[in-house]
């Protein structure tokens, strides 16, 4: 497909484009960054771009201006948005960052397989929405499980985050806010409970202070519930899409790690990040001037030939946990091989979720039991 040329300037339609891959090959061949003005914000596309952007000491991932947003500011959401490590530049975070990410990348990745295989086979769902569910539900448990969290109430535990969630969205009326904030009270109270195992004695380490602790032990779950569950579903729609693949990856799971690898490089789920300049100075050879906004197109820069893989960022704001999020987007890929799915008929009832930096992908329209 002929990728429409006005999304080389609007990387927010590309996310919902039906050939998004497209549209990022054909973008490459336009500026490295430019200001957008109908997106009022400067856009970084190329790997050259991308990576000053993320490296830069002139752009932060908030504004100078508002480091918590201002719906948040005079509520307990507020304080606790605060202590998250990847919403702040400051030295607390430099410092305390370093340890997070090397407590992640102890964990015991081949373990963490086995255990999401085995809990996704047995899962067996039997519609789309049951998919959907399990893409969410799965990597969420699974966290909770290396964090020592008690599994017994995971399913409210999951509504409540995905309450919290929606209080965090930029839409979010005072009312979604005041239920996010009687959401983030007993999600606060799981976590304090963990149990010791070597992750959450490893990040008790890490982060010495006890609410600096659980609030980022509560983001992580946040975060690997939300961007691991679109990973999933960006397997999912590519294999359903691929007969040969299929066949291919059930004779030999050993060509797994590769073919992960190219989804990523070719079509992230996260695609988008923002940033802001706090600072005027010049990126990319233009002047950009605080208060600015960067999107900054992870998806472009995927694939352009001058880039490692950037679908989990780069620089001091890079996710600490993709290795295990490929570990367990894989597991779960694997074990579907073995369900009873109609893959035509699943890509048939695909569509893409609205979202503001993903192309996440859902399957609520297929309804065959399986």
């Amino acid at each position: 497909m002929t990728p429409d040329i006005s999304l080389t300037a609007n990387p927010l339609a590309a996310l919902s484009h039906p050939d998004g891959v497209a549209c990022c090959r054909h973008a490459l061949h336009g500026p490295g960054f430019y200001f957008e003005a109908t997106l009022g914000s400067w856009v970084a596309v190329t790997a050259d771009a991308v990576r000053e952007v993320l490296a830069s000491p002139l752009c932060q991932v908030r504004p100078r201006h508002e480091p918590v947003p201002a719906a948040l500011q005079s509520h307990e959401l507020g304080q606790w948005f605060a202590r998250l490590l990847r919403q702040r530049d400051d030295d607390w975070q430099s410092r305390h960052k370093p340890a997070v990410a090397a407590a992640l990348a102890a964990v015991d990745l081949p373990a963490v397989h086995a255990a999401c295989r085995s809990a996704a086979t047995a899962a067996r769902p039997g519609s789309g929405a049951d998919l959907d569910a399990l893409a969410l539900s799965l990597p969420l448990g699974c966290m909770a499980e290396l964090l020592g969290l008690a599994a017994g109430a995971l399913d409210t535990h999951e509504r409540q985050l995905q309450t919290l969630l929606a209080a965090l969205r930029p839409e979010a009326t005072p009312g979604m806010v005041s239920a996010g904030e009687a959401a983030l009270r007993p999600l606060l109270g799981w976590v304090v409970q963990a149990a010791a195992t070597p992750l959450s004695s490893a990040l008790r380490e890490a982060l010495p202070d006890d609410a600096s602790r659980t609030a980022n032990i509560l983001g992580l779950l946040v975060q690997t519930r939300e961007a691991t569950a679109a990973l999933i579903a960006m397997l999912w729609h590519r294999l359903a899409g691929d007969a040969a693949l299929r066949a291919q990856l059930s004779a030999d799971t050993a060509h797994f790690p590769a073919w992960l690898t190219e989804v990523l490089r070719d079509e992230p789920p996260v695609q988008l990040t923002r940033r802001y300049v706090v600072v005027d100075g010049d990126i990319g050879g233009q002047q950009v001037r605080a208060g600015d906004g960067v999107l900054v197109w992870l998806a472009t820069a995927n694939l352009d030939a001058a880039t490692h893989q950037l679908a989990f960022g780069a620089g001091r704001h890079r996710c600490p946990g993709a290795a295990l999020a490929q570990t367990m987007a894989a597991a779960v890929a694997e074990a579907s091989l073995d369900w009873t799915l109609d893959w035509p008929a699943l890509l048939a009832a695909a569509r893409l979720q609205p979202s503001a930096n993903a192309r996440w992908y859902c399957f609520s329209q297929w309804g065959r039991s399986v």
